[in-house]
């Protein structure tokens, strides 16, 4: 991850990386995109990113139906 980050920045790059890791986007990219049922729920920095923006995106109930 972290050579992506520097490649990313270094080389002006725009990078895509599908994670199910919160704390791995928080650490290492500058924007987030969030999915809930196939729909972006979330798209925002990831200084944005909240407990309760997680809690919504993992949520058991909301990912059930």
């Amino acid at each position: 991850m972290e050579l992506l980050a520097t490649l990313a920045h270094e080389e002006n790059l725009a990078v895509a990386a599908v994670l199910h890791q919160p704390d791995l986007a928080i650490r290492h990219a500058d924007r987030a995109v969030g999915l809930l049922h196939g729909r972006i729920s979330f798209n925002a920095p990831v200084s944005e990113l909240t407990d309760q923006t997680l809690d919504t995106l993992y949520s058991p109930e909301r990912c059930a139906s």
